[in-house]
């Protein structure tokens, strides 16, 4: 996504502050804009849009076959547009598709506490899968078993190092009988222990608290899972 501001369209006492970087470039081979300014905001560094500024939006059109041009205000009470956006169809499609994945990934369920949470829907999967962690990691999972059921891990505790997975995020677990290889199942063991290791250090980190405070708010997911769930969608907007 790019967002451009050229001095030449909008007043200048209009201009916002930003908290993004600024790469500042000058356009050249064209007399008319030699002297003008165009406000890059990089990518790493990315502008926060609300659904607010989304309101009052005006959509220009398609540019290039590849970006939709929309021209915004950062004041969602305001009628004048000084941003001009132009979001990438791609990854805008790709977004879409995140959100009905995650949509459909998550279900209301009592936790093991009792207490009523969005959790990620989990499969029991027929080969369990057995890992080994270090001793705190494994306390850890012990005492906050809520915490992992949350993002769809049910497991039981081998010893002091090793632990058992029978119930796995549905992510995780194959759907057609062909992709049931030894691979698959590596691959997905690789992703669940990533999961937890980065799980007990989020909880070291928190105290033990939860993110989340009401039934309907879930869990954020771990990277590994978010990566998981960014290529189904990518493979959704594929076909």
């Amino acid at each position: 996504m790019v967002i451009l501001q050229p001095d030449d369209f909008w007043e200048k006492e209009n201009n916002f502050p930003m908290d993004a970087e600024i790469l500042t470039s000058y356009a050249e081979n064209n007399p008319s804009y030699l002297s003008s300014k165009v406000k890059c905001y990089s990518i790493i560094h990315p502008y926060k849009f609300t659904k607010e500024m989304l309101k009052n939006c005006k959509v220009y059109g398609q540019v290039d076959d590849k970006f939709i041009a929309i021209a915004m205000s950062e004041d969602s009470s305001s009628l004048f547009h000084n941003l001009l956006v132009l979001v990438d169809q791609h990854a805008a499609d790709e977004r879409i598709q995140l959100e009905k994945v995650l949509f459909q990934s998550y279900e209301i369920k009592s936790l093991l506490s009792g207490i009523r949470r969005k959790v990620l829907k989990s499969e029991r999967i027929n080969s369990p899968i057995e890992a080994t962690f270090k001793e705190e990691q494994v306390r850890i999972m012990k005492n906050f078993r809520d915490a992992f059921y949350e993002i769809g891990l049910e497991f039981t505790l081998v010893n002091d190092t090793e632990v058992m997975f029978h119930c796995l995020p549905c992510c995780l677990v194959p759907k057609e009988p062909n992709d049931r290889t030894t691979r698959r199942c590596q691959t997905a063991a690789l992703i669940v222990k990533a999961t937890v290791v980065e799980m007990c250090e989020n909880i070291c980190t928190l105290g033990g608290t939860s993110s989340v405070d009401d039934v309907e708010g879930a869990r954020p997911l771990p990277r590994a899972l978010s990566h998981v769930m960014n290529t189904i969608a990518c493979k959704k907007y594929e076909t």
